[in-house]
C-alpha cells in the first residue's frame, strides 16, 4: 500500500501577520491570505508569498523576492497589484501583496462549461486592463531617471487577477527582470510557462518588452477563441512555437471581428522586429478593432458580475474557511490595542507629568550638591586671640566692661594697670568683674556644630 503524503503545515504567523488559509503554490513559493491587526479594532487583508522550505537557504530563491519586491513597488498603476511590504522570518522571506478578492483568469477560463468562450465584451475589458498594467510595467524608470526596460517574462491567465470590483491586474513579478539583470540569468535555464513563451525566450537569446507582448497575445487568442493555443508534449510545444505561425483566429471563432484577428496576429510575429511593439499598441489595436465592429466593452460592473456568476462558489468557500481561521486559537499574536482613547491620553499625560516633576527634582538636587554651602554674611569672624586684642573696646565704648583685662590678657610690652572708670572714679576694690562670655554663648549657630544648620 503506498504511503501517503503527510498533510502540508502551514505556518500560524509570518511576521506581523497572521496566516489564515492558502491560496495558491507555485514552484518557489506559497501564497497565504493573512491578515495585519492594529489599534482600535484595524483589520487588513494581505496577499503573503513565503519562499518553500526546501528553497530557504538559497539565496537566488531570496534575491529573486526581494528583486520583485523592489520592482513592483515602484510601479504604481490600478491594474498592477501592489507590493505593501518585504521581510524576513524563520518561516522564510516573504512578500506583502494586495489581497484581490476574485480569481485568476486561468479560474475563469476552467470554471466554465467546456468550449464556452467568455463573453467578448469582457475578454475586451480584461485585456485593456492588462495591457494597460503590462504598458506601465515596461515604462518603469530606474532610480536616476533612466529607462528600466523591464520584461515580466511571465505573463500567464494564471498571474492575471480579476477581482470582484471588474478590474483585472498583473501579478508575480517573481521572474520579471530589468535588461541589465537579464544577463545574470544562467544560460540554459528557460524560466516561464511554455506555452506563453516567446520563440527568443525558447532560444534563449536577449529579451525586451516584446517578449511579454507575445505572452499577451497567446492570451488573447485563448480568450477569443475559447481554447489554448500550444498544449502537449513540451518538445512539440517548443518545436510548434519556432517554426509555426499561429493559427487565424477566425478559423476557430468566426464571429471575432476581422480588425480583432488582425490586432492578435501582429502579437504572434515570430520575428521579433515584426511583432506589435509594444503593449500599449496592442491595446489601442484591439480595442480600435471592436469599435470599428461596434462592439461595446464591458464596464466594470459588468465585469465584477461574471466575476461573481463564475467563481461565487469558489469565494463562498473562501470566505467559509476565512470565518473558521479567525475563530482558532491565536499563539503570539500580538496584546489587543487599548481602545478607550480617553483612558490612554489620561494614562500618558500621568506619565509625561511623573516624568517631567522626577527631571525637575533631579535638577534641583544636582545643583544643589554642585554648589559650595551659603556662608553667612552675618556671622561672627573666627575668634582668635589676634582678633579679640584687636577688636578691644576703647575707653569711651567701655562702659560694658566691667573689668580690666588680667596680665594674661595684655597685648605683650604693655603694663597692666588699672584704669578709669566713667566719670574718674577708679573701680572700687573687691568688685567682681561681669564674666566673660564664651564662645559657645556668643557665636552664632553656624560655628557651634552643624555648618548647615541655621
Amino acid at each position: 500500500m503506498a504511503s501517503q503524503r503527510p498533510p502540508t503545515v502551514h505556518p500560524e504567523r509570518v511576521g506581523p501577520y497572521e496566516v489564515l488559509v492558502p491560496i495558491a503554490s507555485g514552484g518557489m513559493a506559497t501564497v497565504h491570505l493573512a491578515r495585519r491587526t492594529g489599534m482600535a479594532g484595524f483589520e487588513r487583508l494581505v496577499a503573503l508569498k513565503v519562499t518553500h522550505p526546501h528553497l530557504r537557504m538559497q539565496d537566488a530563491f531570496v534575491d529573486s523576492i526581494l528583486e520583485e519586491a523592489k520592482l513592483t513597488a515602484r510601479i504604481h498603476h490600478p491594474n498592477v497589484a501592489q507590493v505593501l511590504d518585504v521581510g524576513d522570518d524563520p518561516q522564510g522571506t516573504y512578500l506583502v501583496m494586495e489581497y484581490v478578492a476574485g480569481d485568476t483568469l486561468a479560474g475563469l477560463l476552467r470554471s466554465g462549461e467546456a468550449g464556452e468562450r467568455i463573453p467578448i465584451d469582457i475578454a475586451l475589458r480584461i485585456l485593456a486592463d492588462l495591457l494597460s498594467g503590462l504598458d506601465a510595467a515596461h515604462a518603469l524608470t530606474s532610480p536616476d531617471g533612466s529607462h528600466a526596460n523591464l520584461v515580466h517574462r511571465d505573463v500567464s491567465p494564471q498571474n492575471i487577477l480579476v477581482g470582484v470590483d471588474g478590474v483585472a491586474r498583473l501579478v508575480d513579478f517573481g521572474l520579471a527582470k530589468t535588461v541589465d539583470r537579464l544577463a545574470l540569468t544562467k544560460s540554459g535555464i528557460i524560466k516561464g510557462k511554455l506555452a506563453y513563451m516567446a520563440p527568443e525566450q525558447i532560444r534563449g537569446r536577449p529579451l525586451d518588452r516584446r517578449a511579454d507582448v507575445w505572452a499577451a497575445g497567446v492570451v488573447a487568442w485563448e480568450l477569443f477563441a475559447g481554447r489554448r493555443l500550444n498544449d502537449g508534449e513540451e518538445a512539440e510545444i517548443m518545436l510548434r512555437v519556432l517554426s509555426e505561425p499561429a493559427p487565424c483566429l477566425r478559423t476557430i471563432a468566426p464571429d471575432i471581428p476581422v480588425e480583432i484577428e488582425e490586432a492578435v496576429a501582429s502579437a504572434l510575429r515570430i520575428e521579433v522586429d515584426e511583432r506589435c511593439p509594444s503593449a500599449g499598441d496592442l491595446r489601442d489595436r484591439i480595442l480600435a478593432g471592436a469599435a470599428a465592429s461596434a462592439i461595446t466593452v464591458a464596464d466594470t460592473s459588468t465585469v465584477a458580475r461574471f466575476v461573481t456568476d463564475r467563481a461565487g462558489a469558489k469565494l463562498a468557500a473562501r470566505a467559509q474557511e476565512i470565518a473558521a481561521a479567525a475563530q482558532r486559537p491565536r499563539r503570539g499574536a500580538a496584546e489587543p490595542a487599548v481602545e478607550h482613547r480617553g483612558l490612554r491620553r489620561s494614562i500618558a499625560l500621568v506619565a509625561l507629568g511623573a516624568g517631567v516633576l522626577a527631571i525637575a527634582i533631579g535638577v534641583l538636587f544636582m545643583k544643589a550638591r554642585s554648589q559650595p554651602p551659603h556662608e553667612d554674611k552675618t556671622a561672627a569672624p573666627v575668634m582668635t586671640s589676634a582678633t579679640i586684642a584687636k577688636a578691644a573696646p576703647s575707653a569711651s565704648s567701655s562702659a560694658s566692661l566691667d573689668r580690666e583685662p588680667t596680665p594674661e590678657e595684655a597685648p605683650a610690652g604693655v603694663a597692666s594697670s588699672p584704669s578709669p572708670r566713667p566719670g574718674g572714679h577708679p573701680r572700687r576694690a573687691g568688685h567682681a568683674p561681669a564674666p566673660h562670655p564664651s564662645p559657645s554663648q556668643k557665636l552664632p549657630g553656624r560655628l557651634q556644630g552643624n555648618p548647615y544648620s541655621e
